[in-house]
């Protein structure tokens, strides 16, 4: 066993080479590319860049500074604020206000209301624009305000042969790491390596397959839609999870997101552990919440949001499960099960020591960082049991259990 144990070692290590000189490769290719994103070379794609904005008067400036820099025919950027701001005690809206000092005041759209969310602002634009445009290859392209994506991704699907209805982007969380602490840093590397690992792969093999087989989600920044797939089913509003209730409706209704190869979404990290647990366990909340409805209305599919299930609790609780099996093995002496632990949490570090080195030019780092992913993971747990509780009790209650926006 242990020599099939080194010989899977072996080609792993030969496979993850062979992945790092494509990659790089690839990255040296895109750098020295000249692109000329006219309208000739577009192919007459219309883009429209989406940034709904809320409380983001701290990196707003920036945030608008690098798509300013952006100049391509065919493409344009609209930001979307909201009334909801006016209800500080200020009753300013400041991101509006540093947005107007930097952005032509009709690149600028206010959602008028004061309730509701992030897909309400982009529904609310969307029927908007959707007057405005009459292109028949126009794409809505969504981010977040702390969004620096490789604006290349146009070029890509502009030159795609056959038009898909969605495109997604990976996500790199990575431009505010030499800023941040390193627990929070580990936290960028596993938000990243799960991006690249599960995500991509289960977009790419649905996409190829065009098959139930996998059940997947979007992800809000990074996410290009066409106009017609957008005007027949708006998002879901009320909830902060409408980018995975979007993705399972279009999941249902056989359509499959492509993923965007080599171009990707790079942004940022909350700069404290306590705002992303706190991100993680509304957002955990949410999801669970929403897989048991998608369970009741879809019987035909009620397997897929079962193994949905079980993927989240074993992915938030990794940890703890492999202590337990670790404990297991030595209180029944079982050394194979012990080999089958180590060789698990080997391939574990070999893939966040790969994102680390690769993305992070961080390598050497990695060790430190891993045992602190270990933490990180750990932490999680506790307030992800919290919603779990609150979920049984909130169904028992007819509660429904209200989650703010947390501070950056």
């Amino acid at each position: 066993m242990i020599i099939l144990i080194l010989y899977c070692i072996i080609i792993l290590f030969i496979i993850l080479w062979f992945f790092k000189i494509i990659w790089t490769n690839e990255i040296k290719r895109k750098k020295n590319e000249n692109y000329n994103l006219n309208k000739n070379s577009l192919h007459d794609t219309q883009f429209l860049i989406l940034i709904p904005v809320f409380k983001e008067e701290k990196i707003i400036k920036d945030t608008a500074l690098y798509f300013n820099s952006i100049k391509a025919d065919n493409l344009d950027i609209y930001y979307i604020t909201t009334d909801k701001e006016l209800s500080g005690i200020s009753n300013k809206n400041f991101t509006y206000e540093i947005l107007s000092d930097y952005v032509d005041k009709e690149h600028i759209i206010n959602y008028p209301y004061k309730t509701w969310d992030k897909a309400s602002q982009l529904n609310y634009t969307i029927k908007k624009l959707l007057k405005q445009y009459k292109n028949k290859n126009l794409y809505f392209w969504i981010f977040d305000a702390d969004s620096r994506p490789d604006l290349w991704a146009i070029k890509y699907i502009s030159n795609d042969k056959i038009k898909e209805p969605v495109y997604q982007m990976l996500s790199v969380y990575n431009t505010n790491y030499h800023e941040i602490k390193n627990l929070c840093k580990a936290n960028a590397i596993l938000q990243t390596r799960w991006s690249f690992y599960f995500e991509f792969s289960r977009l790419l093999q649905n996409y190829k397959k065009k098959c139930w087989k996998n059940l997947m989600y979007l992800i809000w920044h990074g996410i290009f839609i066409r106009w017609d797939i957008i005007k027949r089913e708006l998002f879901p509003e009320n909830s902060i999870t409408e980018d995975i209730s979007y993705g399972y409706k279009l999941f249902l209704w056989w359509i499959f997101a492509k993923p965007v190869p080599f171009y990707y979404d790079y942004c940022s990290v909350p700069y404290n552990i306590k705002t992303n647990i706190k991100q993680i366990s509304r957002r955990f909340y949410w999801e669970f919440e929403l897989v048991f409805q998608y369970i009741l209305r879809y019987k035909n599919s009620k397997i897929l949001f079962f193994q949905r299930l079980f993927e989240l609790i074993i992915w938030w609780y990794w940890w703890i499960t492999i202590f337990i099996v670790f404990f297991i093995s030595f209180f029944i002496h079982s050394y194979e099960l012990l080999m089958l632990v180590f060789f698990w949490v080997l391939l574990d570090f070999i893939s966040f020591h790969t994102i680390t080195n690769i993305l992070f030019k961080d390598a050497w780092k990695a060790v430190k960082l891993y045992l602190f992913s270990i933490i990180k993971n750990l932490l999680d747990s506790i307030p992800l049991s919290f919603s779990l509780v609150n979920l049984v009790r909130n169904y028992i209650v007819w509660k429904k259990k209200v989650f703010n926006k947390t501070a950056r």
